[in-house]
């Protein structure tokens, strides 16, 4: 047999280029082939030529709550002309408001959903190229219902993925609730354990369910204000995913002070850029301002890249498409594809709930295949069950 008498390396070296399904079918062969393809060494190294070739069509994971069926839904889109599905995956099990799996992040081709409605918060890792998943641990500390944020990414030094929660600990009394400073806790996939981290939480505040998270320079990032009397200052909270020290970026200057203001961050490439509204968080907008940070913690180097302003009003800019298009939730749920050069638009998608959306970029992967899940796995359940492909 012709591969019998292929080099190992070789071998390897040829599968790395190959799709996923490719992959995971090379692996049905044998048992020698199954151990190529689930070493942390082929993954990796799948992933740096995943991230290396640029002539592969961008993937886009777009969260929403469809029409008319009334299902949380979690799309894949080839970032083409025409934003063609690759995967769709149904939460039929859990229905609107009682459970919403906000997408924390997306990184190396693992997903993070956290649940911030239910009381136990549920935090999900899922791979959907191969249909794998499960619940984190729960967290030995409980913070105030819903008074917490999370972020996710990579510790390129230790290749291995987190997960961080910071949250307020509320002690109860007899008539009241006071709080106390926040804490941050890390979960880390190559030990299935959460544990405390002693980083010390700058003296900002956070709102959970309308604070965006990007990671990107090997960070979590998040939108903080500190209060003021008249008006806040808003600034961009990071957390090292390495050294788990908190960071802090300053914003334009034109747009880091308002009483309350409706912001968000989001990747342009690989630089973070801000979205920031002529609204509050109380509603729609007239139009959305968009700034990119061109120099990473250069503080001079923001500059406002243009303005998305359309006929009508706009809920909420979802994120940039590889043409340079951004995708916008209108007012009425309507998702649409906006040129900022010709001004024209495109329409999308309609989306039965407003503010249902979310958009991430994605990139198929064979993280999880290593084994690494089965730390958890006799604690938790597969949410393959409740994922679908249509």
């Amino acid at each position: 047999m012709f591969l019998d008498n292929l080099p190992q390396e070789l071998f390897a070296d040829i599968c790395t280029r190959l799709p996923i399904k490719s992959i995971v079918h090379v692996g049905c062969v044998c048992k020698s082939f199954h151990a190529i393809i689930k070493n942390p060494n082929f993954i990796t190294e799948h992933i740096n030529r995943s991230v290396a070739d640029d002539k592969k069509t961008q993937l886009l994971l777009l969260r929403y709550h469809s029409n008319p069926d009334n299902k949380e839904r979690f799309s894949i889109r080839y970032d083409d002309e025409i934003f063609d599905e690759c995967m769709t995956f149904d939460n039929s099990y859990k229905v609107w408001p009682v459970h919403y799996y906000k997408i924390v992040g997306s990184c190396n081709g693992l997903i993070c959903l956290c649940d911030y409605l239910s009381v136990t918060s549920v935090l999900i890792l899922w791979n959907p190229a191969l249909r794998k998943s499960f619940n984190l641990p729960m967290p030995p500390t409980e913070f105030s219902l819903h008074d917490f944020v999370v972020g996710f990414g990579f510790n390129s030094s230790t290749n291995d993925f987190k997960v961080v929660r910071i949250g307020n600990v509320c002690n109860s009394g007899n008539t009241q609730t006071s709080r106390v400073s926040p804490e941050v806790e890390v979960y880390e996939l190559s030990t299935g354990l959460w544990r405390g981290s002693s980083a010390v939480v700058p003296p900002y505040e956070m709102i959970p369910r309308h604070c965006s998270h990007v990671f990107v320079k090997g960070a979590s990032h998040w939108i903080a204000f500190e209060k003021g009397k008249e008006q806040n200052r808003y600034l961009i909270l990071s957390f090292d995913m390495g050294s788990e020290v908190f960071g802090e970026m300053v914003l334009p200057a034109s747009v880091a002070n308002g009483p309350k203001l409706k912001m968000s961050i989001s990747l342009f490439g690989e630089s973070l850029s801000l979205f920031c509204y002529d609204g509050d968080l109380s509603g729609t907008s007239e139009r959305c301002c968009i700034w990119v940070m061109q120099e990473y913690g250069v503080v001079e180097s923001w500059i406002k890249l243009f303005t998305v302003d359309l006929a009508q009003e706009i809920n909420k800019v979802l994120g940039f498409r590889r043409t340079g298009e951004v995708l916008v939730e209108m007012g009425d749920g309507e998702l649409v594809s906006y040129d900022p050069e010709s001004k024209e638009e495109v329409h999308v998608e309609d989306f039965w709930f407003q503010d249902s959306s979310h958009l991430d970029t994605y990139m198929e992967s064979l993280v999880l295949l290593d084994g690494k899940d089965q730390v958890s796995l006799n604690r938790a359940y597969c949410w393959n069950k409740l994922l679908k492909e249509e």
